[in-house]
């Protein structure tokens, strides 16, 4: 039996110029004037960004350029509804609960620490703590931060340097909302040259810690990561 083609030549070309309409008539993107969203101060460009939504459907930006650090709330619609500076050195992560309080992670090199802050819906400090740095030593490399909203477990990484060997490690800390520490897992990076880690979850509440750098060796990109139950109860796996 002979197959015949769906469509013709002809049928293509105007389905074509149906779906694609000419580009003169297409409104030109909105761009967001950042030198507002930090008082007027034209820093730029963000060396790092982070984004979360609330439960209400508001969204948060956080950015910073490692000198200034940004955090911004729109609603649903993309109307900007405050923005504020959480200090430090740089802001790394975002995320928000079930009652639509934010919590960011912020590295600050000058104390060696790396700083959580919890902010209400309005943008006020609700609290802030120092992670723990767990025996590591020089300046911390902040990572993400994640909140599981069904179990109110925030999640928040960072990496350090051993002070005898001198590696990188990866640190996983389970936070509750009142940002009072309920548990601490670290994951060994080896001889490499960490700079980023962050942490996620999945739809089980299991937690994932992800690090990776450059292998100081052969210099070649390296990955490492582990899995935990929910509230780094155990430890799944390590890869």
């Amino acid at each position: 039996m002979t197959m015949r083609p769906l469509f013709s030549a002809a049928m293509l070309i105007a389905v074509v110029f149906w779906v694609a309409p000419a580009s003169s008539a297409q409104e030109p993107l909105p761009v967001l004037d950042f030198q507002k969203t930090i008082s007027g101060i034209p820093r730029l460009p963000y060396y790092r960004v982070a984004m979360a939504q609330g439960p209400d459907g508001s969204v948060y930006i956080a950015g910073d350029d490692e000198n200034i650090s940004v955090l911004v709330k729109l609603d649903s619609s993309g109307k900007l509804l405050w923005n504020i500076g959480p200090g430090g050195d740089g802001v790394t992560g975002v995320a928000v609960d079930g009652a639509g309080d934010v919590y960011v992670s912020v590295v600050d090199w000058g104390n060696n620490r790396t700083i959580l802050v919890k902010y209400n819906v309005d943008g006020h400090v609700v609290r802030s703590v120092v992670m723990p740095n767990t025996g590591g030593i020089d300046s911390p490399v902040a990572g993400g931060v994640a909140f599981d909203r069904s179990r109110g477990i925030l999640y928040a990484s960072q990496m350090l340097l051993d002070p005898v060997t001198w590696q990188p490690f990866a640190i996983a800390a389970a936070y509750n909302s009142d940002l009072e520490l309920q548990n601490v897992k670290t994951i060994a990076l080896g001889d490499i040259f960490t700079y980023h880690v962050n942490v996620s979850l999945d739809a089980e509440g299991n937690a994932y810690l992800g690090s990776s750098g450059i292998d100081a060796a052969q210099q070649e990109t390296f990955y490492v990561a582990a899995k935990y139950a929910p509230g780094l109860a155990a430890e799944l796996w390590a890869v």
